[in-house]
This record gives C-alpha cells, sequence and structure tokens, in this order.
C-alpha cells in the first residue's frame, strides 16, 4: 500500500510538472509604425488584454520593442534556434513562409511531410535517427504533421542529398 501511495505521488508531481511547463506567453517583437491596437488586431486578441500583459508599454511602443503576447492556438511559425516569433497575418503569409522556407533550405536539408508520412521512412532515407530529427525540430517530440516543413540535416553533413522522397 506504501508503494502505490508513492507511485500515485510521484505521478501527479510528474502531472504537474509537466503542465507548469508550458509556455503561456511568446515574446513578440514590435515592428516600426506598429501600435498596441495594430497589434492586437493583428493577432486577433483584445486590445485590453494585451495592455494588461504589458503595462509599462504605451500605446505606441518603439520599433524593436519586446512585448509579451498570449499562446493561444495563434498562426505563428516560432524559430527555436533564434528565439524569434514570426505572427503571420492573412496579406503576407504567403510571403513570410516562402522567405523562411529559402532561408531554412540555405542551411538545412529540408523536407515538407506529406499525408501518412512515417519517421520511420524519413530516418531510412534520410540515414539519420529520430533522435536528431527531434533534435533539429522540438515540435516533432509531437508528432508528424502533413504540410509541416521540417529540417533533416545541416547542409554542411548533407549536400549530396536529394531534397525530394517520393
Amino acid at each position: 500500500m506504501r508503494e502505490l501511495k508513492l507511485i500515485l505521488f510521484l505521478c501527479l508531481l510528474t502531472f504537474a510538472v509537466s503542465c507548469g511547463q508550458q509556455k503561456k506567453y511568446l515574446e513578440y517583437k514590435v515592428a516600426k509604425g506598429e501600435t498596441m491596437r495594430s497589434i492586437a488586431r493583428k493577432l486577433d486578441i483584445k486590445t485590453k488584454d494585451l495592455r494588461r500583459l504589458n503595462p509599462n508599454i504605451g500605446r505606441k511602443p518603439q520599433a524593436n520593442t519586446v512585448i509579451v503576447i498570449p499562446n493561444n492556438k495563434l498562426n505563428f511559425t516560432e524559430d527555436t534556434s533564434q528565439k524569434e516569433v514570426i505572427v503571420v497575418s492573412s496579406d503576407n503569409e504567403e510571403e513570410v513562409l516562402k522567405n523562411k522556407k529559402e532561408e531554412l533550405e540555405k542551411n538545412f536539408v529540408t523536407y515538407e511531410v506529406k499525408q501518412g508520412d512515417a519517421f520511420y521512412s524519413l530516418t531510412r532515407f534520410y540515414n539519420v535517427s529520430q533522435e536528431e530529427l527531434i533534435r533539429l525540430n522540438p515540435s516533432l517530440s509531437e508528432g508528424l504533421k502533413a504540410g509541416q516543413l521540417i529540417k533533416i540535416k545541416s547542409r554542411q553533413e548533407g549536400d549530396a542529398i536529394d531534397n525530394s522522397i517520393y
């Protein structure tokens, strides 16, 4: 009975720690000419909530000021290597994604995940381990999702690799 209580306690402790480590807020770098209202509109949140999260920032923040935004299923891409969050709005979505893809392809062998792809086929084709893929793409710890653009290996390691799997 004592071991069961200990195991239950450890399970609850592990669950509490994992819930506490979720990112509730992200950082956003203000572009020149943006106001709190325009940022709130772009992120589809209330200006009042944005101002409440950033009380020391006025209505017209200076360019390159970093503000806090809520992390609630926004349409964004996050570059974990540079800790930069790029918020994608409908008017510049294609351009931002295209530029991001070109930038990634300069430094890494990349692959766009298709429906039905599995770690096994990718690791066999590109001769990399699943752990390497997850290290380069932390979001893969949740699994592969169709349409994801993932890094396979750096260009120095894999210049001779063809970028198409099928």
